[in-house]
């Protein structure tokens, strides 16, 4: 499938995110569900980018947010993993797509907003014929590369039999810093910010909703863990929004999966 991803796609979810001002706030497949998850409640309405436009993203689009660190990290050159558990369910009918892609929100010392970074490569899981495939689109070329690079998507075994798990492997991110007025700022090698992790994901040609699930986020620099997150450890704060309001307690909990 050509063009899987469109850098509009990332760029909606972003405004949709500010909208919130997300950042006030106040593994290897497992074959037993003993650890714990972030659990995200979701519903899609069947729309889709290229037909319906940014009323998919309004729609469709669940931001979900992890605190990270509250310490000052150069930012340049982190790359980000996350395991995503999507319920098989969603990917059912023949041309469904689901996109995920990675990113941060930036803040000073103090923990304010300072800008939104996005991941340099989304990932589409889509239905061809009955079969799902991984797609990666390249934000800043512009073009499809190759998936296995960056991820992969496979069918859960044992316990996890009912999902997909879409793993998200070392994305690097844009240099380029959107701040909450527009203005894009180029990063340097010796900015630092405190910041949270994110994962932007949306459902396209899918009418349902259910459950999916969140683990094991990681923000790598070259060798070196900056964070990792199983939520075995309750974090600081974590969230989701979608159409620009923040989900009920109810609709986004860890809990063991």
């Amino acid at each position: 499938m050509e063009n899987i991803r469109r850098i509009s796609k990332q760029i909606f979810a972003f405004f949709l995110i500010m909208a919130l001002g997300i950042a006030g706030l106040g593994a290897a497949e497992v074959e037993a569900a003993t650890n714990k998850a972030l659990r995200v409640s979701y519903s899609f309405n069947g729309q889709n980018y290229e037909k319906d436009g940014d009323s998919c993203g309004y729609n469709n689009n669940y931001g979900i947010y992890v605190h990270g660190t509250s310490k000052k990290t150069a930012i340049k050159n982190l790359k980000m993993s996350v395991d995503i558990y999507i319920p098989k369910t969603a990917l059912k009918k023949n041309g469904a797509i689901i996109d995920v892609s990675p990113y941060l929100d930036c803040m000073d010392s103090k923990e304010n907003y300072v800008g939104y970074l996005g991941g340099k490569i989304s990932l589409s899981a889509v239905n061809e014929d009955g079969k799902v495939k991984l797609y990666a689109w390249d934000e800043i070329q512009q073009k499809n590369v190759k998936s296995s690079t960056y991820g992969s998507c496979k069918a859960g075994t044992g316990a996890y039999k009912s999902y997909y798990v879409i793993k998200i492997k070392k994305v690097p991110f844009t240099t380029q810093m959107i701040r909450e007025n527009g203005e894009s700022v180029q990063l340097g090698a010796k900015d630092k910010y405190t910041f949270n992790m994110g994962v932007s994901i949306t459902g396209e040609n899918n009418k349902g909703s259910g459950k999916l699930y969140i683990d094991n986020m990681k923000i790598t620099s070259g060798s070196k863990t900056v964070v990792s997150q199983d939520f075995s450890k309750k974090p600081k704060y974590y969230g989701a929004s979608n159409k620009e309001k923040e989900l009920s307690k109810s609709k986004i909990k860890i809990e063991k999966f």
